[in-house]
């Protein structure tokens, strides 16, 4: 898996992330039909992903956030696991049974990811100290009752030859490279069920659509409309705007980042146990000015050091 920089966006100031209280009457008002939705990417799984049909042949890097932060999410209803009951992102941005719309946070992460089984890097350092799936958990657990979350499940990063890797197109190995790439909705959901019990029970699972759903005939939009990589996150405002993006998950991150938006200020008991800066994010509080496509770009891994410690360069 490529280690690349963690990024992160944030569309808006500290002073003008928070957000009142939902309410029932709010109205996802800037998010995009579900019409947007694109799938198929790659060729997958009609081909394996190779030097061309791979995220650095196509895009030149990876992980890849394909939604501008500060646009509107795209609108979509898949079905979870294991129930398999219809999930929509409107009815959740604007409450569901009576309840106020909370905003919804999308974390992608599969089996053989070794940033989802916590070993991204040893012994874990910034970014890749915060993004296993205890981690997530915590997070969880942290803001489940004033933010909805739901943990994604899309192609597998690293399985076993002749199978390759998305983000180069070669077979690259990891310590969970003990299973083939998945070609069809069925064999994907016996990996959904691998990691099941590793998500928050009030945490929905969606797996992306492959071959054989009784559903669309798109093949993974939700991985092919958002973003294209392992374990990218993002987090969408009740009104259906996208307010802060990761390619790969720091849930200290997010955690401060949600805390501006919900208080509009940061929670020293909250971020600090999940590892983050207390206050807005750290890249947002030295980068601040910077406009939303050069935020959106990847910044050096010193620069993001820098950053989590709020020292300026």
């Amino acid at each position: 898996m490529a280690m690349k920089a963690l990024v992160l966006a944030s569309a808006v100031s500290a002073a003008a992330a928070a957000a009142p209280a939902a309410d029932a009457s709010s109205a996802a008002v800037n998010l995009r039909p579900e019409s947007e939705l694109t799938g198929n990417c790659f060729d997958f799984p009609s081909n394996n992903f190779d030097r061309q049909r791979s995220m650095i042949g196509m895009y030149g890097q990876s992980p890849k956030l394909l939604l501008e932060t500060g646009s509107g999410a795209i609108d979509f209803t898949s079905h979870d696991y294991p129930a398999g009951e219809p999930w929509n992102l409107r009815e959740h941005l604007e409450g569901v049974g009576g309840d106020a719309g909370k905003p919804v946070v999308l974390i992608w992460g599969m089996f053989t990811c070794p940033a989802f089984q916590g070993m991204g890097d040893q012994p874990p350092s910034p970014p890749w100290d915060k993004c296993g799936y205890r981690d997530e958990y915590d997070l969880v657990e942290t803001y489940k009752d004033r933010v909805t979350f739901v943990h994604l499940y899309g192609p597998e990063p690293h399985p076993t030859a002749p199978a390759t890797n998305f983000d180069h197109g070669v077979v690259v190995n990891s310590y969970w490279s003990t299973v083939p790439q998945p070609k069809s909705y069925e064999q994907r959901l016996a990996m959904v069920d691998r990691v099941k019990d590793l998500v928050h029970p009030e945490q929905a699972i969606i797996p992306d659509y492959m071959p054989g759903n009784p559903y669309s005939d798109l093949i993974n939009p939700l991985w092919c409309s958002y973003g294209i990589g392992a374990r990218p996150a993002t987090a969408i405002a009740q009104d259906g705007t996208i307010f802060y993006q990761q390619e790969w998950l720091h849930t200290g991150d997010l955690a401060n980042e949600l805390d501006v938006f919900l208080e509009g200020r940061g929670d020293p008991d909250a971020a600090a146990a999940l590892g983050g800066k207390v206050g807005a994010g750290a890249l947002q509080d030295q980068y601040g000015s910077l406009d939303s496509a050069s935020r959106s770009s990847v910044l050096p891994a010193q620069v993001l050091r820098k950053g989590r410690d709020a020292a300026p360069p």
